[in-house]
């Protein structure tokens, strides 16, 4: 399961949440989550990632953004705060990280809903 002990599984929430960042156009066979472990890199819950079948993460290549998109954690009806920004990276076509931030820096107030994921881009498949 990786040489450092703090690889893990995904959550499903997880899981979902690069999922509905992928889309179903979007897939490739290397990009299945199932096949993944992670490993948190933040307060924010940021995540790196490892195939399964590798040791290591990929060190060679250029990460380059798959998708990115938004999550409001406020639920502020008449005025737009600052947002849950998800952004998920692949490096020799492999995904690498899955960054999770609060575009003001302070703490996430609830737990990200993947249906609740506002896309704001995604790559074109090849």
């Amino acid at each position: 399961m990786g040489d450092a002990p703090d690889w893990r599984s995904l959550t499903d929430n997880e899981k979902r949440i690069v999922k509905n960042l992928l889309g179903d156009e979007l897939a490739q066979p290397s990009w299945e989550i199932n096949g993944y472990f992670a490993r948190e890199i933040d307060e924010y819950g940021s995540l790196a990632l490892m195939l399964h079948n590798e040791r290591t993460s990929p060190e060679n290549g250029r990460m380059r953004p798959v998708a990115s998109g938004y999550f409001d954690d406020d639920n502020q009806k008449d005025v737009m705060g600052p947002m849950v920004e998800l952004i998920l990276f692949e490096q020799n076509n492999v995904l690498s990280e899955l960054q999770i931030f609060r575009s003001d820096g302070s703490p996430m107030k609830k737990e990200i809903d993947p249906d609740g994921i506002f896309l704001i881009w995604r790559r074109h498949a090849a």
